[in-house]
């Protein structure tokens, strides 16, 4: 049985269909397995801290902005996060 990953959009995948190439399933190599794996707990602990901050009374706004990285040409996106009362 395929392990599920949820993904960022609140769905959830098939761990080796988060590779996927312009539709073509490809398999992750372990690094890129564990990268999925540490943004996939990164996210759980992110969001947690987000739904506190609410509960306890912030207002609280994030914006995903763009960087290019001199790695590479696909700019890698950020998140950004801010809260105010």
């Amino acid at each position: 049985m395929a392990r599920q990953v949820h993904t960022l959009d609140g769905g959830s995948a098939p761990e080796d269909m988060l590779a996927q190439n312009e539709g073509a399933h490809t398999r992750m190599t372990d690094e890129q397995r564990e990268a999925a794996e540490n943004l996939h707990e990164a996210m759980r602990i992110f969001n947690e801290t987000v739904r506190q901050a609410a509960y306890r009374g912030l207002h609280v706004e994030l914006q995903i902005v763009e960087i290019r990285m001199s790695e590479g040409p696909t700019p890698v996106p950020q998140v950004s996060a801010s809260a105010r009362l």
